[in-house]
């Protein structure tokens, strides 16, 4: 029998393919059992998700009332309170009817109602009704009477929370800041995001109502001292031998980020035969590349001239104070402000993000690809 890559990558991983994140775990544990607001962010690909759900798996252990909702795929004020309502309903348990009835008692306008979805299941969701505020109050305000009516704490959760700002108003932030301030400490809520600049400005500008309203939370890299065991363990569990020399290579190719481990080492593991070296290593690394050069290439083709020279600087020098350095504008043929003007850009784009100084590329094998060209 074939035996199955141990690594997984491109989706939500749980249990031994989950890698620690023990410190944050541990932390958000805290904050949900105290009822503290968290917002939680990062570049996509950093496993939010899947630390948020191992999180909320072990809440629910603890008897807490967790409530998942995802908001990536809204697109409208309607969206937001169907979309809530029925992460709602789905954290309840018991028969189909009883839930029916108890979403009777939490919701004052919303109707709970029997659905079949596309692949022929009962599913239950809410009917909807004209008045936007009525809703929105109605969808906010049922949380805390959920609270009261089992007796427990809960835990909110938004994923990609800064879908809200695409809306031509902020009514919904404003109504939503309003009854979660009221909210107290029986109820924690936890707002995500992907988008960093957008979803740290609706947290930190004085200007919006969601200032101040949670701890930070930025979620970052595992150290490598963390990520070169698991690597380790995962070739393990195929029977595959790897150093922890190699490992660490492993490691130090992905720059420490979870998914980029665990899409080289999927590569890596596919290549090795018995044990794995630096040449399975280099040549995994060659092979991904070509796989990602056509998606490459189209977001090379997407940037101005000023953008990718900028792009390709900031590949080879990260950290700020030597980009902007004479020798580095000199190099790549650029003024300041070409740069600063590039830089803003590339961030709205999601290709670059800055921290402790130095800019990084988010997509660790675009990185190794713009080094190649």
């Amino acid at each position: 029998m074939q035996k199955q890559n141990p690594f997984i990558y491109g989706q939500e991983v749980s249990g031994d393919i989950f890698c620690n994140r023990a410190k944050e775990i541990k932390e958000l544990l805290s904050d949900i059992r105290s009822g503290q607001n968290v917002i939680m962010y990062s570049p996509r690909r950093y496993g939010k998700t899947s630390l948020i759900k191992e999180v909320l798996r072990r809440a629910e252990r603890e008897g807490i009332a967790c409530i998942y909702v995802d908001l990536y795929p809204i697109l409208k004020e309607e969206d937001f309170v169907y979309t809530y309502a029925t992460a709602i309903s789905r954290s309840l348990s018991g028969t189909v009817e009883k839930i029916i009835s108890n979403l009777k008692g939490i919701f004052k306008s919303l109707r709970p109602k029997i659905i079949i979805n596309p692949q022929g299941e009962t599913e239950i969701s809410v009917d909807l009704v004209k008045d936007m505020d009525v809703m929105i109050e109605d969808v906010a305000g049922s949380v805390k009477k959920y609270s009261e009516k089992y007796r427990k704490q809960v835990a909110i959760v938004f994923d990609e929370f800064q879908q809200i700002g695409i809306f031509s108003t902020d009514r919904i932030e404003k109504k939503l800041r309003s009854i979660v301030q009221t909210h107290g400490r029986k109820i924690s809520y936890i707002f995500m995001g992907s988008k960093k600049h957008l979803i740290y400005d609706m947290f930190s500008n004085p200007s919006r109502p969601f200032y101040k309203i949670g701890r930070h939370l930025p979620l970052g890299k595992i150290p490598a001292e963390e990520l070169t065991p698991f690597v380790i363990e995962r070739f393990k569990t195929s029977g595959l031998k790897i150093s922890k020399e190699m490992a660490g290579k492993i490691v130090d190719m992905a720059e420490c980020h979870p998914y980029y481990v665990q899409h080289l080492g999927s590569s890596v593991w596919k290549l090795a035969k018995e044990e794995v070296n630096e040449q399975t290593i280099e040549k995994a690394l060659t092979l991904t590349l070509a796989e990602e050069k056509s998606a490459y290439t189209n977001i090379w083709d997407e940037l101005s001239l000023n953008q990718r020279k900028t792009l390709k600087m900031i590949a080879e020098l990260k950290q700020e104070k030597k980009i902007y350095s004479v020798d580095s504008l000199q190099k790549f043929n650029l003024a300041a402000t070409a740069v600063q003007k590039s830089i803003k850009s590339l961030i709205m784009k999601e290709l670059i993000d800055k921290s402790n100084g130095s800019y990084e590329i988010n997509d660790v094998f675009l990185n190794h690809w713009l080094m190649r060209i």
